[in-house]
């Protein structure tokens, strides 16, 4: 097997939706993929909870996820061989640059969410 075929088959099984003629995925084809991803979804539906809730059950679980939202996104930094940084450098996956500071405001505003039912519970 040669290293395309082997970059082709990690774009196939990451993204079997990606042809090589739809080009490389941009950062909002990654937003847009992460937001459609159980992970996302688990994230969004975790800070909409946190913000009906306001507990410090939904806090920690809304920022657990949002940790490892990151750590999927930043994966292919710290880790250069494995499978995303290959797919990234194929192009069937996209920059995380739009996806992180979502996760990074979502996670942000369920603390300050936090903070602000302390205050008023004073």
């Amino acid at each position: 097997m040669t290293a395309t075929s082997a970059q082709a088959q990690v774009c196939a099984t990451e993204r079997p939706d990606w042809s090589p003629l739809d080009g490389p995925v941009s950062a909002l084809q990654e937003l847009e993929y992460f937001g459609t991803s159980p992970l996302g979804i688990a994230l969004i539906v975790l800070f909409l909870a946190h913000l009906v809730f306001a507990n410090r059950l939904t806090l920690y679980l809304t920022l657990v996820t949002a940790a490892f939202a990151i750590l999927a996104q930043t994966e292919m930094f710290w880790a250069p061989g494995h499978l995303l940084a290959q797919s990234y450098s194929e192009g069937c996956r996209g920059v995380p640059w739009a996806t992180l500071p979502l996760i990074a405001a979502l996670a942000i505003g369920a603390v300050l969410r936090q903070a602000y039912a302390w205050r008023r519970s004073m």
